[in-house]
């Protein structure tokens, strides 16, 4: 087998691993299984009778099968009297011949992962930690039992040593359940398990997922052009509002150097304008295709693990501003072709096309079976043409026009543009250049300097029409900052600042309008159905520059076959950009790179971290079973594969991207770097910047304090206990006084943001129970105000963050088990960060993130609340 042969089989044993752990007990045919005969691993005739009449195959010489050992039931009244949770499920086979269980070590008894902390499903009770499950494997082993009396000790001890259901939430019911016909119910895992199926069969050429899953680093090289020479690869702005700023720059010139099967990781910390980046990658791309003459726009899609990652990126795709303060502006803005106002298009599952078409949403979507919107744009077509036509005429003052006319004059716009653009380029090389004649000739310059300042104002006011509506005074100071003897980056940087504004964005505009003009074109040509997925992509990439899916989705949208089976379109997609990579495992994104010809992956390693499903120690016998580690070597193998970002388990997607990415900004963090960040006050940032990114983060929000009553890093002494129920912790005196002080400074907070509470704060918290303890402080009157783990301010900030630890006294705490939860809880926070909860268990002594912040909030005898 070879390299691509071993992961995708590793891949696809540990997503059924998966599936079976995510077995809906409550869905599933089942049976009662007498604990007499679960003992003695063998069922009686009666139990058979009952067994044979559930099955679905009957001729079948064994049955799969699962045994959950015990239940438990809600103590209190629930709407469902039927329901029950089944903690402990162990995989068996019940051979019909001798009416006995045999276990198949391949297969080991678990915990369904739902009910273990942390997860980001906040209805649900939790019975115990991730962390002690997987103490508890490491330090048992796996189950490898020599009879069943084993097999039922070591379910007895996993018991005892993970779960705890003592608090009366759940009383236990002795009874065992046997499941019979086992089904997943994750229709979006078994996807992606097919996908690697196929995959299997038909070995196909995908030379960027076999980059994605190589087991060697990349070998680094630096790029030998020039910053102006890749700046003239720069082709589009998606908004003239602002410009790049010096990293996001960089990291798009190292972008356009990639070639087909490359693959680029951006590492991006939080308020350091990814979105802005990837606007621009996605505007450039589209302007080139057409400097390129190209047939079709490029089909370009950005994805993420989940529908929240992926809305976030929709909305900014839907939302960008337009300044219009130029004249040669006005009229291009927003689209010609009537009823689009987005430049994304949102791909959902089926299911999820459903329920948003049922919700009204305002996306502009497509459902991977066809249905959405393009069924619909056909249908008015003329009416659509003669729209466009009034908008073309109207701002380029021809009359008569066709939509040929039409896009034959924006695309030679578009040349011109980019071509002015480049002599501007040129102009500020040139004087980039004279630098070194300055400091050898500086008598020579200042009597040559006006004269050849003259010179260049009068060339760029003659080559540029943008040049020319600045006043003389504007572009006399521009170039003299950049002509005198002390001149620095600034200056070159304002230049830049025009061009992103001006050129990029008109092109960017030219671009847009005119694949709308042959979008109508080929409407008016073609039937009304699709004669194949990719032709609807390929059409619906002329008026969304930029599509939007989960991961998960993905392997539906390019899927060929109209039967139930499934045939890839491999290495269909032009671009994939993959967002949020640092929380995405990767056998989740393995398919959208076979489906792809080259890859940004943007992420931060040190946010939010993938819920993973599955046990180191299963998942490294996982890898030993597919033979890409050695049996004798297994752990050293697994740690290296965690490192290059192939396991399954303790590491993401932008880990496996930082691998295949050439290119290395800072030291240790193999890829580019954004490193100007926004969104937080400088106090507040520098704490992430201290604990997570060795000061690299160049802060640079606004200084003005708005929220003059408290302080930037806060806290409140609370004295409580916490307490354990199901695994999770709360405490009520903590929920009780987050309340109390929420009510008593709405109107004052609500005052300085001009916004509604909901929108001004959010609750951060470890741990379910105490969500759910602070939510019943607060009461309905303020339920629309977010509550929760770190996951439920994905992607997302307020102006002030509440955190409540939880905790009464010095032991493990969960927020310690590493940097991440306490740098995505404080980089949350734009205005200030309060911490409400027993401040003895904060010591200034130690290296812990604990330690760090009580440094900082300690900092200042002000920091306390009154």
């Amino acid at each position: 087998m070879d390299v691509r042969d071993k992961v995708v089989s590793y891949w696809r044993t540990c997503l059924s691993d998966m599936l079976r752990r995510d077995l809906d007990v409550n869905k599933t045919e089942q049976v009662t299984l007498p604990r007499k005969e679960y003992k003695n691993g063998r069922i009686t005739e009666e139990t058979y009778e009952e067994v044979g009449s559930t099955i679905k195959n009957k001729k079948q010489r064994s049955i799969d099968c699962v045994i959950a050992p015990f239940v438990l039931k809600p103590s209190q009244r629930y709407y469902n009297e039927n329901y029950f949770i089944s903690p402990i499920l162990i995989p068996v086979t019940l051979d019909k011949a001798t009416l006995k269980f045999t276990y198949d070590e391949k297969f080991q008894p678990w915990i369904p992962r739902i009910l273990l902390e942390p997860h980001n499903i906040t209805s649900m009770d939790t019975l115990g930690t991730m962390w002690d499950y997987e103490r508890y494997l490491t330090n048992k082993g796996l189950l490898r039992p020599d009879n069943w009396d084993h097999l039922l000790h070591y379910v007895k001890e996993l018991d005892e040593n993970v779960l705890d259901y003592s608090d009366g939430e759940y009383v236990m019911d002795r009874e065992c359940k046997l499941f019979l016909d086992v089904q997943n119910n994750q229709y979006a895992t078994q996807t992606l398990l097919n996908f690697y199926e196929q995959m299997e069969r038909d070995q196909p050429h995908v030379p960027l997922f076999d980059e994605y899953i190589s087991l060697q680093q990349k070998q680094l090289t630096s790029n030998q052009a020039s910053g102006f020479e890749l700046s003239k690869q720069h082709l589009g702005q998606m908004s003239d509002e602002h410009s790049l700023s010096p990293s996001q720059r960089e990291t798009l010139h190292n972008f356009m150097t990639q070639k087909s099967g490359n693959i680029l990781a951006v590492n991006g910390p939080p308020g350091t304008g990814k979105t802005t980046l990837l606007q621009s990658v996605v505007a450039t791309k589209f302007v080139e295709s057409v400097l390129h003459n190209d047939e079709t726009p490029p089909i370009i899609f950005v994805s993420s693990t989940n529908n929240q990652a992926v809305t976030n990126v929709i909305d900014s795709f839907g939302s960008t501003n337009e300044m219009m303060d130029i004249d040669e502006k006005v009229g291009l803005e927003g689209r010609w072709v009537p009823n689009v106002k987005s430049y994304g298009l949102y791909v959902p599952s089926k299911t999820k096309f459903k329920k948003l078409q049922k919700d009204e949403t305002s996306y502009y979507m497509q459902s991977p079976d066809g249905d959405g919107f393009l069924k619909k744009a056909n249908q008015s077509i003329l009416n659509q043409e003669h729209t466009y036509l009034e908008y073309f005429e109207k701002y380029s003052g021809l009359e008569n026009q066709s939509l040929e006319d039409a896009a034959e004059w924006l695309q030679s716009q578009v040349k011109e543009t980019i071509q002015n653009m480049w002599n501007v380029i040129d102009v500020l090389e040139e004087i980039n250049h004279l630098d070194v004649i300055i400091i050898k000739r500086q008598d020579y310059l200042r009597q040559a300097h006006l004269s050849l300042l003259s010179r260049v104002v009068k060339f760029l006011t003659n080559i540029d029409i943008y040049f020319k509506n600045l006043k003389r005074k504007s572009l006399i100071k521009k170039l003299n900052a950049l002509y005198g003897y002390q001149h620095t980056n600034k200056e070159y940087k304002s230049m830049f600042t025009d061009l992103d504004r001006y050129h990029r964005y008109m092109a960017f505009k030219y671009s847009v309008h005119y694949w709308e003009a042959k979008y109508l074109i080929n409407q008016k040509r073609k039937s009304e159905e699709y004669e194949d997925t990719l032709k609807k992509w390929k059409d619906s990439a002329h008026l969304f520059p930029c599509h939007v899916s989960t991961l998960y989705t993905l392997p539906s949208a390019f899927n060929q076959s109209k039967m139930k089976g499934i045939e890839p379109y491999y290495n269909a997609i032009d671009l994939l950009i993959i967002d949020e990579a640092g929380q995405v495992s990767p056998e989740v994104g393995g398919p959208a790179f076979a489906l792809s010809k080259s890859a940004l992956v943007v992420g931060d390693e040190l946010q939010i971290e993938p819920i993973w499903n599955l046990s180191p120690p299963i998942d490294e016998a996982n890898m030993v079973r597919s033979g890409i580690a050695r049996k004798q070597h297994s752990n050293r193998d697994y740690h290296l594969l965690k490192k290059l970002g192939i396991s399954t388990t303790g590491t993401s997607l932008i880990k496996t991207a930082q691998k295949a990415s050439s290119f290395q900004k800072i030291e240790g963090m193999r890829g580019m770097f954004l490193s100007e960040h926004r969104r937080c006050q400088d106090d507040i940032i520098r704490y992430c910047n201290d604990l997570a990114y060795n000061g690299k983060l160049e802060p640079m929000a606004t200084k003005k304090k708005d929220y003059k009553f408290l302080p930037y890093l806060g806290y409140a002494n609370i004295e409580g206990e916490a307490q354990l129920r199901g695994g999770s912790r709360y405490n009520q005196n903590e929920a009780k006084a987050i309340a109390q002080w929420v009510k008593n400074n709405e109107e004052q907070l609500t005052q300085v943001s001009g916004k509604t509470i909901s929108d001004t704060i959010a609750i951060i918290t470890p741990f379910t129970q105490q969500k759910l303890a602070i939510k019943k402080a607060l009461g309905n009157n303020y339920k629309n105000v977010v509550v929760g783990t770190v996951h439920s301010l994905q992607g997302a900030e307020r102006d002030v963050i509440i955190f409540s630890p939880v905790y009464s006294n010095n032991n493990s705490f969960f927020f310690d088990k590493g940097v991440n939860m306490l740098n995505v809880a404080v980089s949350r926070a734009k205005q200030s960060f309060l911490v409400f909860g027993n401040m003895k268990i904060f010591h200034k002594e130690g290296n812990k993130p604990s330690n760090l912040l009580a440094r900082y909030i300690f900092s200042d005898i002000n920091n306390k609340l009154r």
